[in-house]
């Protein structure tokens, strides 16, 4: 799949955001996915009006010990994840 990296994702609205303990869940149609620091952050910034570019900034910022190339191929494959799975979808 390829992400373009002007494009802005947005969460959709049948997913459900769950913290149970120590633990984030995303929920949607029966299914359940766990979420870490990280992709909890990227979620957050798919409301519609944050670019994939964005993200990656922003991502960068919050991450500034890790190196950029390796931000920046988490954040594209947790924004394909989550569009792979219908949680998320292009503006």
């Amino acid at each position: 799949m390829n992400i373009d990296l002007q494009a802005c994702y947005r969460r959709r609205y049948d997913v459900r955001k769950r913290r149970f303990a120590d633990h984030i869940y995303l929920i949607r149609d029966g299914s359940i996915f766990e979420m870490d620091e990280f992709s909890n952050d990227v979620w957050r910034l798919c409301d519609g009006s944050q670019t994939v570019l964005h993200t990656i900034t922003v991502m960068k910022d919050r991450f500034p010990d890790v190196d950029s190339l390796r931000i920046a191929g988490l954040a594209l494959y947790t924004i394909e994840f989550f569009v792979e799975h219908r949680l998320a979808a292009a503006e």
